[in-house]
């Protein structure tokens, strides 16, 4: 994967993040909202200000490193040969984790459909609510901070000091998913927290910030950690219970990233594996295109 990507230079890279936190202040913006009211109307509301926030910063970001560098969406994580194996796992860790909650609440409470599902299911509010969580957050956050920050950052790194790749890499992952954490600090405190409240959410959305890290590191699947993310913001629960369906996801996916390589030795072909882990041009062990 590594040697496949394009490294830019440290001036685009210091340039993203200077227009990143320039342009989030003028998206949330009232200007930004009433330009963007008609296209919300029109569309029933499915779209919201903060999923088209995460999509024109999203576009200005891609037409960027395109001009800038040249980078294709593959530099960024963005591979389409991993689609297909992360829709598999996405929607593997999904039934698993339905599975998991109804058995809790069968052991705890007598089982009941989840109530807001109930509630919105058919209705404008919950297909916004999926936009917005796939192709909002889940989608930008992990295309930036990810596929673009982590990587470059360890590129450039590893370029100054090529033989110490692992404490580079160690260095990358912490220094980015650090400023992911703090770039959270405005939702903290929107949702009215202050002092070591407010310090431990930073921490905590770091900490997942690592393990979606990992996920990308582990399995070369943006996709997969764009679906992961999105689970663990929106889990999309069908029964009611009092199991957090997010730390059900994240126990789950950390059982899935530990068996991955098992899985690829044994299910190469049914989940079609080959592409996330083969080296361009080979399909399977000994075998070209």
């Amino acid at each position: 994967m590594l040697t496949e990507i394009k490294r830019v230079r440290w001036q685009t890279l210091l340039l993203c993040v200077v227009l990143h936190n320039a342009l989030k202040p003028l998206l949330l913006s009232e200007a930004f909202v009433r330009v963007t009211m008609p296209l919300r109307d029109a569309l029933g509301g499915v779209l919201s200000v903060t999923v088209l926030t995460y999509l024109v910063e999203l576009v200005l970001l891609l037409g960027l490193l395109r001009f800038a560098e040249g980078l294709r969406l593959r530099d960024l994580g963005l591979d389409r040969r991993h689609l297909l194996n992360a829709a598999i796992f996405v929607t593997l860790l999904w039934g698993l984790k339905q599975i998991a909650l109804w058995l809790a609440t069968r052991v705890f409470a007598p089982v009941a459909p989840d109530p807001w599902l109930l509630r919105h299911l058919g209705d404008a509010a919950f297909w916004g609510r999926l936009v917005e969580v796939w192709f909002g957050a889940a989608l930008f956050e992990e295309v930036f901070y990810r596929g673009f920050l982590l990587m470059q950052l360890f590129l450039l790194a590893e370029h100054r000091w090529p033989h110490r790749r692992g404490l580079t890499l160690g260095l990358s992952v912490v220094l980015t998913q650090a400023y992911f954490g703090l770039n959270h600090l405005q939702a903290g405190v929107s949702f009215g927290l202050h002092g070591s409240m407010l310090a431990a959410y930073v921490m905590q959305v770091s900490l997942v910030g690592v393990f979606l890290a990992f996920v990308f590191l582990r399995t070369g699947n943006l996709f997969l950690a764009i679906g992961i993310h999105a689970l663990l913001n929106h889990p999309l629960p069908l029964f009611a219970s009092s199991v957090d369906p997010a730390l059900v996801v994240l126990a789950q996916a950390g059982v899935l990233l530990f068996a991955w390589p098992w899985m690829y030795r044994v299910y190469d072909e049914v989940f079609t594996m080959q592409p996330a882990f083969a080296p361009p041009g080979v399909l399977r062990s000994g075998t070209s295109r």
